[in-house]
This record gives C-alpha cells, structure tokens and sequence, in this order.
C-alpha cells in the first residue's frame, strides 16, 4: 500500500471514529494522518528533485537518447534528438516507432523495415542491441548517418525500452576523405619508387609499409590488409649486410643507433644513408622520419618516414671515382 492509499485509510478511520465520539481517539489518527501526508509532502518533493535530476542528465549526456514504454511508444526524448533527427522533442515523443512517418535506410541505401530497428529488437525480445548503423531522413530530406543501440527496461520497472545515438555523419565523411588522401599520398609514392612506413609503438615489433617499401628492402609484400611488417625482420637484413659487408660496419651501426635515438628522444628525427644487402645487389637507401607524436617521457608513440633507392646513383659515384 503506497503513502496515498494509507493517508486514505487514517481518514477514513477518523471519519469512523468522530462517528462514535471518541475524541482521545481521533485525535490519535489526526496527528497520524498529520505525519503521513507530511512525509508524504517530502517523499513527493524528493521525486520531483530525483525526476529532475534525472531529466537534466538526459538532456546533457551527449548522445541523442529517448525512453519507449513496452507497446514502442516514444515517451521521452531529450534536447539532442532535435538536433540529430531534424524534429522536436515534443513531435519525437508523439510518434511511435512504428510510424509511417519516420524514413529510415541502411546504410548501403536500401529502406530498412521496422523489424531490424534495434529499439524493435529489444521490444521483441533481445536484451540489448549495439553499434548498428543506419540513416535517418530529416523532415528537411537531409540524411543523416547516426550509430544507435537499444536496451530492454525490466519488467519491474514498467519494460519498454532505452536507446541512445549518435551523428556519426561528420566522421564518416573526414575518414572517407582520409582514405582517398591516403590513397592518392601513397599511390604517388609507389610511382615515384618511394617506400613509405609507419610505426604506432602500441604495437608490439610491428611497423606498415607498402609494398615498395618491402622490395626496396629487399623482402616480400605482405598479404596482411593493413600492411604490417615485422620490425626484428628489417633489422636483421641490415645485420646479415654488416656481417657481408663488414667495410660498412661503422655506417650501419650509426644507422641503428640514430633509429633508437630518435625513438628515446635523443634525436628530433630520423636522417641515415646506409647499404642493404638484397638478394641482386648491395642496394642503398637513405631513409628519413619524422615524430609527430611523444609520450611524456620523450619516447616516440607514433614514427612516420620514407626510404629512397639511390643505388644507381651510388655506383655512378663510384664509376666516376675508378675513372
């Protein structure tokens, strides 16, 4: 019996007992009345603050977020709804899930059914669903590209469902433009015969290159789809060349210790000549990096560079020395 119901029954008991003319009585279930409807008064003024609380976080959690009782009816939607769907949380909250109204896509174009909505999975049946993508049309026939996922409310607490979303339109855009750059950066490199390589020092012995890089160096491209390469591969090619080529020991030492210098931070960036020894010929690079990012410590979290074939160029030199 909630605190309503047990200030109803204390009046209705103090109607009975003024009835009967027990004064003593009454007064008793008078005062009990009294503190009932005072702790009532608190409680309810307690959930008001609660119910605030609770709406100020809705409406500043950061993502698009909106409440559906267990029919899917929208009962609750915060401020950034209007911004991601183009409509106001008000009209949000007036629709259904099911509504005609709403104009929804995947993302490769095609209309999705009501059905695969994570918020309609969830109705049906799924605990929770996550990271499914889709494409939402605003009232003003602008797309947007958003992330949603969906979670069921107990049934003790009413049921229905939570979901929360997010614009993903604007990064998708940036990392589509990203790869293109990439695409044309690198694409002008391998013509250009120049190995470019990249090392993220979160990776364990592990560094991306394409596949020029690799045949400069004299080893094979890889298969694997980001391009990794094996960091201990590459320098024990420079070790088998200074073990065959000992007159370019003290070049190829120089080289290792300006590599692990730039990585400590004693050294800003990377500059080296040195000799490889590949399965043809003595082949010679001059590799360059740069370190656009550090840790705290002045170790290098993140090591970008290129290496040059100047092979031709070296015997020509020493062609024209002999001469």
């Amino acid at each position: 019996v909630g605190l309503s119901g047990l200030i109803s029954v204390l009046t209705g008991l103090l109607l009975y007992v003024n009835e009967k003319g027990s004064r003593q009585m009454a007064q008793r279930l008078r005062d009990a009345r009294d503190e009932w409807e005072r702790v009532a008064e608190q409680k309810s003024n307690a959930l008001h603050n609660s119910e605030e609380r609770l709406r100020s976080f809705f409406d500043v959690v950061g993502v698009g977020a909106v409440l559906l009782d267990k029919d899917g009816t929208i009962v609750m939607a915060n401020k950034l709804t209007e911004q991601i769907l183009g409509l106001s949380a008000d009209e949000h909250v007036k629709r259904s899930i099911s509504s005609e109204k709403w104009e929804i896509y995947r993302p490769d174009g095609t209309r999705m059914p009501v059905e695969e909505y994570p918020a309609s999975r969830v109705l049906s049946g799924e605990p929770s669903v996550g990271g499914v993508e889709m494409v939402v049309a605003q009232p003003s026939g602008e797309r947007v590209l958003i992330t949603i996922s969906a979670a069921a409310i107990p049934a003790e607490l009413g049921g229905g469902a939570a979901v929360v979303f997010d614009d993903i339109t604007q990064d998708r855009k940036q990392s589509q433009e990203l790869i293109l750059l990439n695409q044309l950066v690198f694409g002008a490199l391998a013509k250009a015969d120049v190995g470019a390589w990249w090392i993220d020092f979160s990776e364990h012995d592990t560094y991306h290159a394409l596949d020029t890089t690799a045949k400069l160096i004299g080893i094979d491209p890889t298969d694997d789809p980001d391009r990794s390469y094996s960091i201990s591969q590459w320098l024990e090619v420079i070790r088998q060349t200074k073990e065959v080529s000992t007159e370019y020991g003290d070049m190829i030492d120089d080289t290792l210790e300006k590599f692990a210098g730039t990585i400590s931070g004693k050294y800003e960036s990377y500059r080296s000549t040195y000799p490889l020894i590949c399965p043809d010929r003595i082949r010679w690079i001059v590799a360059r990096a740069e370190v656009p990012e550090r840790d705290e410590h002045g170790n290098a979290k993140l090591m970008i560079g290129t290496l040059i074939d100047i092979t031709d160029q070296k015997e020509l030199e020493a062609e024209i020395v002999k001469a």
